[in-house]
């Protein structure tokens, strides 16, 4: 079997190299060295006779550009289209040098400098730089750094979608957003997108924006990474099978949480329609010899009725308030406690960061978060409106998304979840959404400088760091169940 490498970010191939020394190895430690041919015109990363990676000779490896991508979003649905100027079409080498690194195994790191050239009317400086990390000694970390003058370099990447079993001569954008509906498979996809604005989405679409690149082979024909910054960092690794690489990954961005032994006890149910409803589903598989693990039910918080984009329909859409709703499960905390004591079926519920605006709702409500979320300013703001990013998901939803950046937010939410989620000992949660933050250049968010385009991918995490940080404190931690939609990976294990 072919050995497995994976890269986070990287980069395929070198051009000419103008060295002041005919030196051609440089020691990581580890036994792994960073090997420099000159007649080729050629890099390597070499352990033990075996080739961790290795450029493709005659080609720049680093290219950058300037532009502004365009990007237009609604519900949750985003597209964009690349913008390139001034792209580099040239790159020289200038030097190859150890340099001190206080997280390097051996206290250094092999740096690579020299120009991007041609880049429009001027050249760009960069560097690049690898080491062996303390924390993770068998891999080889790396860097990139092109100087300001240009706004992204090109230095790879994947996602989690499913309509290639190769990513050959794709380009695929790791972003994430709503999958879509079809993605690509006619005629469906062109229905949902003649309905409601790109909601068939198309073939790369997805919840989950991990920048993983996995190869059988140590160096690739050519891969391509369009990274939208000036920096870019990542790991080089490889494993003789598949199941090391994936361990070797995990490793740096970790590992999920094992599953609690109750949920082989049985089948979960995905169940919406009250008390009632669920009470006598519960029964009935019960009486027929099916073993009911567990009921999650979405619609703990209430529903209310929503004209569909498409046809002369409604559709039922939850209350996104977060108290438990009187009309539907009007003994609600009891009711969860009843399922665990009387059939042994523990009860899961749902999530998601955004908060409406409940005003209208007929059976009343206790609290408004809506409100409260933005008379605090807990939610995303717009700074064209002076007011709350109002977040588009369809006709009568009047919502924000929580401000995760904000530590007020966080307090805020953290004390709602105490009070009127987890206080009924629910035994888990799926933690929704987290593809929708706004993007706009007129998003405000309260600890972001930057455009808020840089944070979205990030905040698919954040949302998960932070509802298990609230949920360790329960009481019923250990055997919690949590699932999201979207996802993005850790900086490091966790």
């Amino acid at each position: 079997m072919p050995p497995y490498s994976s890269y986070l970010g990287a980069f395929s191939v070198f051009a000419t190299a103008a060295l002041g020394e005919s030196r051609s190895s440089w020691t990581l430690g580890q036994g792994i060295e960073v090997n420099w041919q000159s007649g080729p015109q050629q890099l390597s990363i070499v352990q033990a006779n075996k080739t961790l990676l290795a450029t493709v000779p005659g080609q720049s490896f680093l290219s950058a550009s300037a532009g502004k991508d365009q990007w237009a979003g609604a519900n949750g649905n985003f597209n964009y289209t690349n913008v390139d100027l001034n792209r580099c079409q040239g790159q020289n080498v200038t030097g190859i040098t150890h340099s001190l690194r206080g997280d390097s195994i051996s206290g250094e790191d092999v740096s690579i400098q020299g120009y991007l050239q041609h880049c429009g009317d001027q050249s760009i400086g960069y560097s690049i730089s690898f080491w062996v990390p303390k924390a993770l000694p068998d891999r080889v970390a790396f860097n990139i750094s092109v100087e300001p003058g240009h706004k992204r370099i090109s230095p790879m990447k994947s996602c989690a979608q499913a309509s290639f079993a190769s990513m050959k001569n794709q380009t695929i954008p790791i972003f994430t957003r709503e999958q879509g509906v079809g993605r690509g498979d006619q005629p469906i996809t062109a229905l949902e997108n003649s309905q409601s604005w790109f909601s068939g989405g198309n073939e790369f679409t997805t919840y989950t924006a991990i920048p993983q690149y996995i190869s059988s082979a140590a160096r690739p024909n050519a891969v391509t990474v369009r990274y939208d910054a000036l920096t870019v960092g990542g790991h080089v690794m490889q494993a003789d099978t598949m199941l090391n690489a994936i361990t070797m990954l995990t490793d740096y961005v970790g590992k999920m949480p094992t599953l609690p032994e109750w949920v082989d006890h049985g089948a979960i149910l995905g169940i919406r329609g009250g008390q009632e409803k669920v009470e006598r589903i519960v029964k009935e598989g019960l009486k027929q010899d099916c073993p009911v693990a567990a009921v999650w039910l979405q619609d703990w918080s209430g529903t209310h009725s929503q004209e569909a984009p498409y046809g002369n329909m409604q559709i039922s859409r939850l209350w996104w308030n977060w108290e438990s709703d009187s009309k539907l499960y009007p003994t609600w905390t009891e009711f969860v406690q009843d399922l665990r004591e009387e059939y042994g079926v523990k009860t899961l519920a749902y999530i998601n960061p955004f908060v409406a605006n409940v005003s209208s709702k007929a059976d009343g409500y206790r609290r408004n978060l809506f409100l409260e979320a933005t008379k605090g300013g807990y939610m995303a703001q717009n700074s064209t409106t002076n007011g709350t990013a109002i977040i588009s998901s369809g006709k009568g939803i009047q919502a924000g998304i929580l401000d995760l950046t904000n530590q007020k937010t966080r307090s805020w939410f953290a004390d709602v979840l105490r009070k009127q989620v987890w206080n009924a000992n629910i035994s888990g949660v799926m933690w929704d959404f987290g593809e929708y933050t706004p993007i706009t250049p007129d998003t405000k968010l309260a600890n972001i400088s930057s455009d808020a385009y840089f944070y979205h991918n990030q905040y698919p995490r954040d949302w998960a760091i932070f509802q298990r940080s609230v949920a360790k404190e329960m009481p019923l931690f250990d055997e919690m169940v949590t699932f999201h939609r979207s996802a993005r990976s850790a900086l490091t294990a966790t």
